[in-house]
């Protein structure tokens, strides 16, 4: 393994970060003695930034079971209240149209924070999120997004061939402003079929309020989590380490380890997975077969993963300037399903790149670029 966990920001939790996971999810002198050193790094009359909000539930939770009482915890404990009400209406106000897609025959695969919530963490209070996310069979896409139009929400984009072909989801929002995330793929980077049936044939039954739906089982679950988890945000990602965790530490015997490196080599995202596992089984002592980690750490990325990583793990504009993005977008082309060879791969990429620029279609694709150039040239001019 090549890369340090702190060798890119935004990519890997903070130092402050690191002190509240610790808090919330170290053995007990470990926690308290992180939340002591915590609670001294800020200022305790300051607002709490998302980077802590999102962890302070969890952390509260662990502290006042160990008796903690000390400043900041009755803020943290108007934080899990909160966090309590707010999911709370989240769920319910989301379950009218939940419950119509299941009555009209729309199987319903959960996923991120509302199955965890329900089947993991066991409390609402501590898993703060601001949708729900689910996936339907590609095939019924248009009978979800008909129902979900029905009942007041709109989507960002138009479920067409197009979005179908190259997007793995769309959100949709409500006037009241709630979201709904709707994907028919579970993976940003695994347009493909045969990943799509990985997680489809990894997923056992769940509940959402009475509602039939199904859930990842803890083989796909790690792999989903650990993978949507690590990659480089403007907003450090962070909920994804608990949410592993907790799986592990609660289920994961359960984990079929050769399925999961098996999907990983397949993919083609064996480093990416190798840098989640490392950093749980380091930084938290998670429970992962020593062979796994060997696996995932010894076997070094091919030169579509070094590339993609590029663009997953820093800031490509930042790193690589305008190819950043650029290399970006021809990459994110290349993870969708096969093309049927190189001349398929080619004509069909001006209809990939219409619909990346927002243009009504390829014939728009070389005047843009054109433009482009123009501008360019221009300023610099």
């Amino acid at each position: 393994m090549t890369r340090s966990p702190d060798a890119d920001a935004h990519l890997w939790p903070s130092p402050s970060q690191r002190l509240l996971l610790c808090a919330a999810l170290g053995e007990p002198a470990a926690a308290v003695d992180a939340f002591a050193n915590w609670r001294a790094s800020i200022d305790p009359n300051a607002a709490f930034g998302w980077d802590a909000l999102c962890l302070l539930p969890l952390a509260y939770d662990n502290l006042r079971r160990l008796g903690v009482h000390d400043e900041p915890m009755e803020r943290m404990k108007g934080v899990y209240r909160k966090t309590f009400v707010e999911t709370n209406r989240l769920f319910h106000e989301t379950r009218p149209v939940l419950e119509q897609l299941a009555n009209e025959g729309i199987e319903l695969l959960l996923l991120k924070g509302a199955p965890l919530s329900f089947s993991y963490y066991g409390n609402l209070a501590l898993r703060p999120m601001s949708d729900v996310d689910f996936v339907v069979r590609t095939t019924q896409v248009a009978d979800a997004v008909r129902v979900l139009e029905a009942h007041g929400w709109r989507g960002d984009y138009v479920a067409d061939d197009v979005s179908l072909r190259f997007r793995h989801a769309i959100r949709f929002t409500r006037d009241d402003g709630r979201e709904l995330d709707l994907h028919w793929r579970v993976l940003i980077e695994s347009r493909d079929d045969a990943s799509t049936d990985f997680f489809w044939q990894h997923t056992v039954p769940c509940s959402f309020l009475g509602i039939h739906a199904r859930q990842l089982d803890p083989t796909a679950l790690i792999v989903h989590t650990v993978l949507h988890g690590v990659r480089w945000n403007t907003v450090t990602p962070v909920r994804w380490i608990p949410d592993a965790l907790l799986v592990l530490r609660t289920r994961g015997s359960e984990v079929d380890w050769n399925a999961v490196l098996a999907f990983a080599t397949r993919r083609k995202v064996t480093f990416r997975l190798g840098l989640g596992l490392s950093f749980l089984a380091k930084e938290f002592d998670a429970p992962i077969p020593a062979d796994v980690i060997r696996a995932v750490t010894q076997r070094g990325p091919t030169v579509a993963e070094r590339l993609e990583n590029m663009t997953l793990l820093v800031d490509p504009v930042r790193f690589l300037g305008p190819v950043g993005n650029t290399l970006w977008i021809a990459l994110d082309y290349s993870r969708g399903p096969g093309y049927g060879g190189v001349i398929a791969y080619l004509a069909e990429f001006p209809n990939y790149l219409a619909f990346r620029w927002y243009l009504s279609n390829r014939r728009e694709v070389l005047p843009y670029v054109f433009r482009r150039l123009v501008r360019r040239l221009t300023r610099r001019a």
